[in-house]
């Protein structure tokens, strides 16, 4: 019961400000192969990693952050630029 209460004052962010680099910005299979992901739209604030990849396997040059049938090839500036100003350790 207390689930049940407590879901329905929850509140969320707006959907226009969260993509999911999963689903939303992440290349089609095979375009992979010659295209990175995208840029978030303008309007975007959040991007949601959910599962596998992870931030950090996207951001390191030395991990595959793709799994077949996913190339995994390009890294996303914006990614990495991301991680060199705001991670603790330097990629």
């Amino acid at each position: 019961m207390f689930v049940g209460f407590a879901g329905q004052k929850a509140s969320y962010f707006p959907v226009q400000w969260v993509e999911s680099f999963k689903y939303h910005l992440r290349q089609g299979y095979l375009v992979d192969l010659i295209k990175p992901p995208s840029m978030p739209k303008g309007t975007t604030k959040l991007v949601a990693f959910h599962g596998f990849p992870r931030p950090r396997d996207v951001a390191d040059q030395n991990l595959s952050w793709a799994r077949p049938p996913r190339s995994g090839f390009h890294r996303p500036k914006w990614v990495k630029d991301y991680f060199r100003t705001y991670s603790e350790q330097v990629i």
